[in-house]
C-alpha cells in the first residue's frame, strides 16, 4: 500500500505521502494514541485538515484523500497530541 499510494499519478505532484508505523516512528507521535487503523492524519503544512480511521484498498484511500488535496477543506480542531504528531512528521519530511 505504501509505494502504491506514494506512485499514484491521481494524487497531486504536491501532495506527499507518509506511511507512519506507530512503533517504528513513536519518537514522532509522542503521547498521540491509535486504537483503529488505519487512521490517517492529514494536514496542511502544520494545520490537520482530518484524524480519522479510512479505508484499506489503494483506490479507496485515493478517493478518500483526494478533497484534502484543494484549499476547500477546513482545518479540524484536534487534541494536542494530535497537533504535536502532525509538527514533528511535517518537520522531519520537510522538502529540503
Amino acid at each position: 500500500m505504501q509505494t502504491a499510494l506514494a506512485d499514484d499519478a491521481r494524487l497531486p505532484a504536491m501532495a506527499r505521502w507518509r506511511w507512519v508505523d506507530i512503533e517504528a516512528h513513536a519518537d514522532l507521535l509522542g503521547d498521540l494514541e491509535v486504537e483503529t487503523f488505519p487512521t490517517y492524519l492529514i494536514g496542511r503544512d502544520e494545520t490537520v485538515l482530518l484524524f480519522a480511521p479510512g479505508p484499506t484498498q489503494p483506490d479507496a484511500i485515493v478517493s478518500f484523500v483526494m478533497p484534502y488535496t484543494t484549499d476547500r477543506m477546513a482545518p479540524q480542531p484536534v487534541s494536542p497530541p494530535v497537533q504535536q504528531a502532525l509538527t514533528a512528521i511535517a518537520r522531519r519530511w520537510a522538502p529540503r
